[in-house]
């Protein structure tokens, strides 16, 4: 993989700036491109934002050179999925300490805590679904009224309706949703149950307008909360009969044997918004007011090559992710192939 070089003036970045560049939606263009998930051409954005002069600060003068970087640690927290790609593998190529940022990825159980963490401020930033700042403060997934920001996207697509091989196989098939319907009418000696990942959030949205597609009255299913890690484990032992969630766990139920992948989430709408990088209200502060105020540049980081994955992905995120045995396989072969890499992250 081509070598990244940072520049020599923005690798003084530190919290403040980092903090004003998250006020004003700038990491979107600076960390976003760190692995962004998005289209090709977001490597070769001309936007006038992502032109900006590397190495000025925010709020700055084009003359101004950053600060000494701050030790103070940023704490950003992820879920063991594909999409975590864009935190993890910042981290795992040295990306935050090339340009000062003190940053420690720290692995979250589930969404519930992730929000936790984020709202008490034991993490600064955290990968997390689109849907959860919404869910959250409408008080679906989470007390009413609690902000958290969405900084950037970090990724579009890649997740997908695993069913059951022993209630569904040979009754759907991939992208059938016409006898779905049939099928649930057909388990009505037990309670079917799906489930999702968050109230509120991506996953449950895709469930449920699935269900409402295939003409299922979501009333008479059973519709269960479980963290993404937990997916393939309940399924192998009954607890339900199909899940929405993301990559690598529908992957893994299929090469367990357990279950195929129905549907995927860029069949029900392409390109969807997928996972945001949430940002602590506390911690971005005041900085979108006073960066627009001030009429702010941004650095350009230079940092897109890292979100074009070479060789290391493929063992950093396992490894950072502590995916052991076949879930660190399937993630192996999901990364190791660029092609499919690109249909699990862009569809």
């Amino acid at each position: 993989m081509e070598s990244i070089e940072p520049n020599p003036r923005a690798a003084g970045l530190n919290r403040r700036q980092l903090l004003r560049l998250v006020g004003g939606g700038a990491l979107g263009l600076g960390l976003a491109s760190i692995v962004g998930c998005g289209s090709d051409d977001d490597a070769t954005s001309s936007s006038p934002t992502a032109r900006a002069d590397a190495g000025t600060a925010v709020g700055a003068s084009p003359t101004t050179t950053l600060r000494a970087s701050s030790n103070e640690k940023i704490k950003i927290g992820f879920i063991a999925l594909t999409d975590c790609a864009s935190v993890v593998m910042a981290k795992e190529l040295g990306l935050f300490e090339q340009y000062g940022l003190n940053v420690d990825v720290v692995k979250q159980a589930s969404w519930a805590s992730t929000r936790d963490a984020l709202l008490s401020g034991d993490i600064q930033a955290a990968h997390m679904l689109f849907g959860m700042p919404f869910s959250v403060y409408t008080g679906i997934g989470g007390a009413a009224g609690k902000e958290i920001h969405i900084a950037m996207m970090l990724s579009n697509n890649g997740q997908a309706i695993t069913l059951s091989n022993d209630d569904f196989a040979g009754k759907v098939g991939f992208k059938n949703v016409q006898p779905v319907a049939a099928a649930v009418d057909g388990l009505k000696g037990k309670d079917v149950t799906f489930a999702m990942t968050f109230p509120g959030g991506t996953h449950d949205l895709w469930l449920r307008y699935w269900l409402a597609a295939a003409k299922v009255n979501q009333n008479s299913v059973k519709i269960i909360t479980v963290p993404p890690p937990n997916m393939v484990a309940n399924m192998k032992v009954g607890n339900m009969d199909g899940y929405c969630v993301g990559e690598p766990w529908g992957g893994v139920a299929v090469k367990d044997g357990i279950g195929f992948t129905h549907i995927t989430s860029q069949d029900i709408w392409k390109h969807h918004p997928e996972k945001a990088l949430g940002v602590n209200p506390d911690f971005a502060g005041g900085a979108a007011a006073d960066s627009h105020r001030r009429g702010a540049r941004v650095p350009d980081l230079q940092l897109v090559r890292g979100s074009h994955v070479g060789g290391r992905p493929a063992d950093g995120i396992p490894r950072c992710c502590g995916h052991p045995g076949e879930p660190g396989r399937v993630l192996r072969l999901l990364l190791a192939r660029r092609a499919v890499l690109r249909d699990v992250v862009h569809g």
